[in-house]
């Protein structure tokens, strides 16, 4: 009976609630990694697959220095995820960014 109540906690709920949305997120994350190790292999390579978990949305320029290389490398990059659908895309302005929205939506959970 003391362990009925004990989960009931409100803090231990958010924990038990975080971990489950941990595992969706590792769960995500090795899903997309076999996927895009199979369809794009060099994109997989250049470590691509780690910035869309790093940081959910992108921006071409961003992920360029985050793997070092040119912002149109990229751009084909991204554009070629987007057309598998891993991420989607949004035009913000003069920006034009990437987003996991998979991601976004466990997150949001």
């Amino acid at each position: 009976m003391h362990l009925l109540l004990f989960i009931r906690k409100k803090g231990v709920r958010f924990y038990v609630i975080r971990l489950k949305t941990l595992f969706n997120i590792i769960e995500l994350y090795n899903h997309y990694k076999e996927k895009i190790l199979n369809k794009h292999q060099k994109i997989a390579r250049a470590g691509v697959i780690d910035t869309m978990f790093y940081s959910p949305v992108r921006s071409p320029v961003s992920l360029g220095e985050r793997i070092g290389v040119h912002y149109t490398t990229a751009t084909r990059y991204l554009s070629e995820l987007k057309d598998s659908g891993f991420l989607v895309d949004l035009n913000y302005g003069k920006y034009h960014l990437f987003i996991n929205k998979a991601l976004l939506d466990i997150i949001q959970e």
